[in-house]
């Protein structure tokens, strides 16, 4: 199963190199990494440049994350999709993990996020800090319509079932943190 990370970045050169080092380092062997620019004005395509060959850098003029999504998905080929956030990055066996429980009929798995800070230390925590599974999770779906859930950078899609949902209707209105909407 071939997996797409997709990492959408606007002006995190500081952060960008860590993100896409770590999607490189995946133990599952047939991972692509596909970096969607939004108009960066920093030193990210400097960054990027440096794993030219290895990954494949889409530069677009900045319309926000969700419109980054969709680049991404477009430009992927992976029967799953991660959005990776810029700023974060996934341990070496983040995708072979989520893949080893994975069946056709899954839309979506997530897993917990560990905190750190902006110099990469651990800071203490997981986001979300509710229960992703089970009797607690179900719950609140029945209660809020919805459930703690991780930002982007948490979930793992069928990429078939993401195709279904882009491109979005209100893509616009998901300019900023469409990860936390």
């Amino acid at each position: 199963m071939r997996a797409s990370i997709v990492i959408n970045n606007f002006n995190y050169d500081r952060f960008v190199g860590q993100a896409v080092s770590s999607a490189l380092s995946q133990t599952h062997a047939d991972t692509e990494v596909i970096v969607v620019d939004d108009g960066s004005e920093d030193g990210s395509f400097e960054v990027l440049e440096q794993y030219a060959g290895r990954i494949k850098v889409v530069m677009k003029e900045n319309a926000g994350q969700a419109s980054c999504y969709r680049v991404g998905l477009t430009e992927s080929s992976g029967d799953v999709v991660l959005f990776l956030d810029a700023d974060d990055y996934l341990r070496p066996n983040c995708i072979e993990r989520v893949l080893q429980h994975w069946t056709s009929a899954v839309a979506k798995a997530h897993f917990y996020l560990t905190l750190i800070d902006g110099e990469g230390a651990l800071i203490g925590g997981r986001v979300p800090s509710g229960k992703l599974a089970g009797v607690e999770a179900r719950n609140m779906m029945q209660l809020f319509g919805s459930y703690s859930a991780p930002p982007s950078s948490g979930n793992v899609y069928n990429a078939s079932f993401l195709r279904k949902l882009f491109p979005l209707a209100n893509e616009n209105a998901l300019r900023y943190s469409a990860d936390a909407a």
